[in-house]
């Protein structure tokens, strides 16, 4: 890559980390949100950006396979915080 398009991949690169922030907090969104149906249309936004010819001009990241890491991403991390709130429960269900 020549040095004078650094700059509109630096840029490319942003706006791509930008869907991935959004698609996580989306995806957190729905298992934990009472807006659930406002963070499903914001998903399938995403999902469209990410599946749309600009996402293919902007990275040669395959985005099916991106989606599908950042789904497991947020199960185990949303286990993970089922878990600590269970065992949190069970704690205080003992003290009581």
């Amino acid at each position: 890559m020549s040095y004078e398009n650094e700059p509109y991949k630096r840029l490319a690169n942003e706006v791509v980390l930008q869907a991935v922030k959004d698609y996580r907090s989306v995806l957190r969104k729905l298992r934990w949100s009472k807006e659930q149906e406002k963070a499903w249309n914001q998903m399938k936004q995403i999902e469209t950006f990410f599946k749309s010819k600009y996402y293919g001009m902007l990275t040669e990241l395959n985005s099916e396979n991106l989606m599908k890491k950042l789904k497991e991403e947020c199960t185990d991390e949303c286990k993970g915080i089922s878990d600590a709130g269970e065992k949190h429960r069970q704690q205080n269900k003992h003290k009581a």
